[in-house]
């Protein structure tokens, strides 16, 4: 069985896209956990009409939690071997479920991954454009050769599906409280104790983005991507309480900052704590050469533009 974990919030507009798409899943060995945080219009009185009619769904009610406390809550109650996960407007197509699974069986992996598409929608629910990520060409990767695209740009949980197993028996999870990234703390865990990943080039995954959404927000508000290093320390009190090697883990965010460096608004202060974490956990030389350069292409980032003000004024 496979165990679909869902955290919902006030989402009456798309709850039934959503869960019509996971109804129709060509795979029908599945649960889907609906786990609702509270929400004040009409989303429960719509789930509750797949409950009534499907056995396969499933309506939790644990107020204001937060998306990273519902989905640990979601792990623990699965029945399932394998377990995935969706935002609650989002839609998939009807062979996610089978071919994430024929992907994780057939190459014997701990997790599997699919390609999805991002439909970025304005207040007037316009779709402003779609994309869909970039695919990978190799299929199967051990540990050591997972590339960076895995921790940069596929850190969302809904790409993917995972061994139960796997999560309970190396206490992986989600981070809570007022974190807006819980998922990246969650991939950090994953990546660090599978043994091989699979990926299935096909989009099946359709992932909607609201200008007030976490993700829309982050495009406003680029800073935002500074609580990233406040994943980086639970990281590291993980790897304590884990016997994991903490250096690695940290090691392997290191194409995770050095893409938002050069994103984030507040550069020169992301580059600070970026080195002060790398030279704090005693990084290999080459990295510390690494920061070196990065910090002369901020200057000449920051001449060019001064140059541009002055040309232009």
């Amino acid at each position: 069985m496979i165990s679909i974990v869902i955290p919902i919030y006030n989402d009456e507009k798309y709850i039934v896209d959503c869960l019509t798409s996971v109804q129709n899943q060509s795979f029908n060995d599945f649960e889907c956990l609906c786990l609702d945080d509270g929400s004040c219009d009409n989303t429960v009185n719509l789930i509750n009409q797949f409950v009534s009619k499907d056995s396969r769904f499933v309506l939790y009610q644990n107020i204001h939690k937060g998306p990273g406390w519902q989905r640990n809550f979601g792990i623990k109650v699965a029945k399932g071997e394998y377990i995935t996960f969706m935002d609650h407007d989002d839609y998939v197509e009807e062979e996610w479920l089978q071919k994430l699974y024929d992907t994780l069986i057939d190459n014997n992996v701990d997790v599997s991954f699919c390609a999805n598409s991002d439909y970025f929608e304005n207040s007037q629910n316009d779709v402003v454009y779609y994309f869909p990520t970039q695919l990978v060409g190799k299929t199967v990767f051990t540990n050591s050769e997972i590339p960076k695209e895995f921790v940069c740009n596929y850190f969302a949980p809904w790409r993917r599906l995972v061994r139960r197993s796997l999560l309970i028996n190396n206490n992986i999870c989600f981070a809570e409280g007022n974190y807006k990234f819980d998922d990246v703390f969650f991939t950090q865990l994953l990546m660090e104790n599978v043994k091989s990943v699979a990926v299935c080039n096909e989009v099946l995954y359709h992932h909607r983005i609201f200008d007030n959404s976490i993700t829309g927000m982050s495009f406003e508000n680029k800073d935002v991507y500074f609580e990233h290093f406040d994943t980086a320390e639970e990281v590291v009190k993980y790897a304590k309480l884990n016997g994991k090697d903490s250096k690695r883990m940290l090691l392997r965010m290191f194409p995770f900052f050095s893409h938002y460096l050069f994103y984030v608004d507040s550069k020169f202060l992301f580059y600070k704590k970026f080195r002060d974490l790398v030279y704090k956990n005693k990084f290999p030389l080459k990295y510390r050469f690494k920061m070196v350069k990065y910090y002369v292409i901020l200057i000449k980032i920051e001449l060019l533009n001064l140059y541009k003000k002055v040309r232009y004024a």
